[in-house]
């Protein structure tokens, strides 16, 4: 598995990939290095400080769940990991990450087929002089149950395709971590069942999953481990149960 070591570091916005970390019982159930590991880690915007002391290892195979409630600092988490904002501390990452967003980041005005969204994936990885992968990103919007949908455009598409056209387009590099910031924010029941069964199986396939939610439910559906999130720190349980008798 290839991986960055930074030790210690602090990052501009934009300009390094950075991420949180973990107690060591978190990979206890797992083999190999973890996809993410980092310590000690502050992450804010300018000088507004977002949370701090943040410890979280993501393990391969693993589906884990950061849960708490709005404005907790879920979302700036996900952007430290990809060097969003602003991050100090110690970290080891996978450099093959796939991001899904919270908001979609296309205008669906843009006139762009679900085709041509997906192919933005694979420009960071294919050299300026070849064309992209027509299969893999054939492959991908199959994953998502798109195929059919491939040459309209993606602002014709219903809020639940489209939001399954930017999770093809963050797989189709087969990525070693994937992160999704509130995946399931105004999903139809189709696009859900989706999303659960494709996130299911990258994690067979032994990519670390990291979903950030303030839904409760989902996380006892999806996780086997949980990060909760509130006040700034991180506290992870091993079951849902645990979870569950948390949050009551």
């Amino acid at each position: 598995m290839s991986s960055t070591p930074i030790s210690p570091v602090q990052s501009a916005a934009g300009k390094t990939s950075i991420t949180a970390a973990a107690s060591s019982a978190f990979c206890a159930s797992t083999t190999g290095e973890p996809r993410l590991r980092g310590r000690s880690l502050t992450l804010g915007h300018g000088e507004r400080v977002v949370s701090s002391g943040l410890n979280i290892d993501v393990p391969d195979c693993a589906f884990t769940v950061i849960i708490g409630p709005n404005g907790c600092g879920k979302s700036t988490l996900l952007k430290g990991i990809l060097g969003m904002c602003r991050v100090t501390g110690v970290l080891r990452c996978v450099n093959n990450i796939g991001y899904v967003p919270q908001h979609q980041d296309i205008d669906p005005s843009f006139p762009v087929t679900a085709q041509g969204v997906v192919a933005m994936g694979l420009s960071a990885t294919t050299p300026w002089w070849r064309r992209v992968d027509s299969n893999k990103i054939s492959s991908a919007l199959a994953r998502v149950n798109l195929g059919q949908k491939a040459t309209e455009r993606f602002g014709s598409l219903s809020g639940g395709q489209r939001q399954r056209v930017l999770i093809a387009r963050s797989i189709v590099t087969n990525p070693a971590l994937m992160l999704l910031d509130e995946p399931f924010n105004g999903l139809d029941t189709t696009s859900r069942d989706v999303l659960v069964r494709v996130l299911t199986e990258l994690k067979q396939q032994g990519t670390g999953v990291v979903v950030s939610t303030h839904d409760y439910s989902l996380a006892e559906q999806l996780c086997e481990q949980t990060a909760v999130f509130a006040d700034g720190h991180v506290t992870i349980y091993d079951t849902a149960e645990a979870l569950l008798h948390h949050a009551r």
